[in-house]
């Protein structure tokens, strides 16, 4: 259950159901020009597969991991707290620090370090999304999580169950979001659903209300234009 080092599960593929780039292409949330613009950007991306200007993937790669490290290091003894401000000091091995993962994968790669599974993607929050996706508040465990377990089962050997776990949660809280951008009167109602969404729903939830206020807007038209014509209609009528 851990990366860099330990006994590990099988290792198990990142699932396809919430890519990186989800939040901009609307995948799943219909079509429109909302959703074009978005998708239509060319951005670069990293060997990983991951978007490398992009700020939300930067921001989730940031969450706090307990890392162990398994040898020796001359020099970070200030990551314990330890002779700060000295290049002399060791971190003992099997030190428990937590690091940004942005850091910890690669320590993890070089068998540095052993990255345990994080918290928010722990038992208590595999139980919760088994019982009710829908109601759990990920904003709470992790502002990014949908994009932050990605990196994860992209990086580390979890149980096959947990990537579909949270492939099968983004799934039917997807069907959520898009009721809200959908009903006009789910629009106007601050739910407690709406305050629980991570940074990836939000930005769906985002495009979802603008995709659905474009096609009001068209459907204002057509029924104006309507109107007009058979409002020409009726006069040639009466002139002829």
């Amino acid at each position: 259950m851990s990366l860099g080092g330990g006994s590990r599960a099988a290792a198990a593929p990142a699932p396809s159901a919430y890519p990186a780039n989800a939040a901009r292409s609307g995948s799943g949330m219909g079509s429109g020009s909302a959703y074009e613009r978005r998708a239509s950007a060319l951005e670069p991306v990293d060997e990983d597969g991951e978007d490398y200007w992009d700020l939300d993937t930067l921001v989730a790669n940031q969450t706090s991991v307990r890392c162990q490290f398994n040898v020796p290091v001359h020099g970070y003894a200030f990551l314990a707290g330890n002779g700060a401000g000295r290049h002399d000091t060791l971190l003992p091995a099997l030190s428990l620090i937590e690091l940004p993962f942005w850091l910890a994968k690669p320590l993890a790669a070089s068998q540095i370090v052993a990255v345990d599974v994080p918290s928010c993607l722990g038992s208590a929050v595999q139980d919760d999304l088994t019982a009710s996706p829908e109601s759990i508040n990920l904003s709470s465990h992790c502002p990014h999580f949908f994009r932050f377990a990605t990196s994860i089962f992209e990086s580390m050997e979890l149980e096959a169950k947990i990537p579909k776990l949270v492939a099968d949660s983004f799934k039917a809280r997807l069907r959520l979001v898009s009721n809200y951008t959908q009903t006009s009167r789910l629009r106007t109602d601050l739910s407690s659903f709406i305050r629980s969404m991570d940074s990836t729903e939000q930005h769906l939830y985002e495009i979802g209300l603008e995709s659905a206020q474009e096609l009001e807007a068209w459907k204002h038209k057509g029924r104006a234009r309507r109107g007009r014509d058979t409002s020409h209609q009726l006069k040639r009528r009466r002139l002829g």
